[in-house]
């Protein structure tokens, strides 16, 4: 009986103490992962801000006639009544491909490229 006593006094500090020393080493394995996390959500917190901030920035102008002519011209291919375009061959500003062309005002003009540089040239 007092064999017992005296392995289990031996053993149960052991045990308690490997108990223990897991128990931490998974604690600080998960603050690591958890502070890892943070210092992400941080980054991508400040992006974010930033691209807020550009967004913002952005729907200001919005109503600026500026910009909505920019725009126009810039995305939709748009020009002005009366205006020309001149297309280079190998020209990369030009982002639709089409063979129409939107203009303000007027709606959408029909007809290939070279009929227009027939009629400028030769008409």
């Amino acid at each position: 009986m007092k064999s017992a006593i005296k392995l289990f006094t031996t053993f149960a500090p052991l045990v308690i103490g490997g108990i223990f020393l897991f128990n931490v080493a998974k604690t600080s394995l998960d603050i690591n992962k958890k502070s890892k996390r943070v210092s992400t959500l941080e980054k991508e917190v400040v992006n974010l801000r930033q691209e807020k901030l550009s967004l913002e920035e952005d729907l200001s102008k919005v109503g600026d006639p500026a910009t909505v002519e920019r725009e126009a011209r810039d995305r939709l291919q748009m020009i002005r009544p009366g205006e020309k375009i001149v297309v280079l061959p190998g020209s990369t500003n030009v982002e639709n491909s089409s063979n129409s062309e939107n203009v303000l005002g007027q709606g959408v003009r029909s007809g290939p490229y070279f009929k227009e540089w027939w009629k400028l040239i030769f008409e």
